[in-house]
């Protein structure tokens, strides 16, 4: 929008220096108009660059000037300015169990946050939590691991390599005994020494080979001009476990589907909350809180009928 205005300022400059627009499809100004344009555009510049100075100083990526506390998020109609809502649902009664509104743009970091919640409400020792490719999220599968909860979050495809028809690390076999890797071509991969990633910080083992030099499939494994190197979260045995879970249990992937798209499908479709009427996470929170009991409710007297609600709630 500065880039836009700014352009919009030369253009006016140029009109004001020559005074000619005889070649322009447009209505000729005058001397003042051109100056009340320019004072316009001046105003709404410095606008911006405040909006610009304050983003700059948050640590936000973002400013909403409707609802501050929205965010534009990605939707099945396109992109709009939204909220993230955040639910756990029972496998057996379809009840909402927790819920929760966030801004987040993404769910990685609500895998273990909710599933420990859930686990909390239901008073329950240890837990099976089933989520999406969205939810997968190393530390957050870890952490849900130290707190006895059992994820099934099927992982997302992120190398480039497939597309590209090259090895990926999945063509590389981890041998826990000796703590290296076997390539597709045979050669060992032993240890190299640490490295955390600035942007997660995730603390990685490094393997690799000086065969790769050498190597006549080295075309097919990597783009990198000296070795291939395969890198291993030092916690990486947590993926293992979950993606064998994943593989050997994969109609508890398909249940997701009936548990959280149900009452999702009943409180847009049924009870009409499309949109939130409030703004404010704190209002959208409490407007969300209600949908959630109104459901509840409907769901429960489905199960039991009036008279024992009232029994059981008195």
């Amino acid at each position: 929008m500065i880039r836009k205005v700014d352009s919009q300022i030369d253009s006016y400059l140029k009109d004001m220096d020559h005074g000619d627009e005889a070649e322009r499809d447009v209505k000729q100004l005058s001397d003042e108009d051109l100056k009340e344009k320019m004072e316009q555009l001046h105003n709404r510049k410095e606008k911006y660059l405040e909006l610009h100075s304050q983003l700059e100083n948050s640590e936000e990526t973002q400013i909403s000037l409707t609802d501050p506390d929205s965010r534009m998020m990605k939707t099945p109609g396109g992109r709009d300015v939204s909220y993230n809502v955040q639910i756990v649902t029972d496998s057996k009664h379809k009840l909402i169990v927790t819920h929760k509104v966030t801004n987040d743009c993404i769910d990685q970091q609500q895998l273990h946050p909710m599933a420990s919640e859930a686990k909390e409400v239901l008073d329950v020792d240890s837990l099976d939590a089933v989520a999406d490719a969205g939810y997968w999220e190393r530390q957050n599968v870890k952490k849900c691991q130290d707190d006895h909860i059992c994820t099934y979050v099927p992982g997302p495809i992120k190398s480039h390599n497939k597309s590209l028809g090259l090895y990926t690390s999945d063509d590389f076999k981890y041998e826990p005994e000796s703590d290296t890797y076997r390539c597709p071509a045979g050669e060992i991969l032993t240890y190299r020494g640490l490295r955390k990633r600035k942007k997660s910080g995730l603390t990685e083992k490094r393997y690799t080979t000086h065969a790769c030099y050498s190597c006549t499939q080295k075309q097919k494994c990597t783009r990198s001009k000296t070795t291939r190197y395969i890198h291993r979260w030092v916690d990486e045995e947590v993926m293992e476990l979950l993606k064998k879970r994943v593989q050997e249990n994969k109609e508890k992937i398909d249940l997701r589907k009936s548990l959280v798209e149900h009452p999702f499908g009943t409180l847009k479709h049924w009870m009409e909350h499309r949109y939130f009427l409030t703004r404010g996470i704190d209002k959208v929170s409490t407007e969300m809180s209600l949908s959630v009991l109104c459901y509840n409710l409907k769901r429960v007297l489905n199960i039991v009928d009036f008279k024992e609600l009232m029994a059981a709630v008195s």
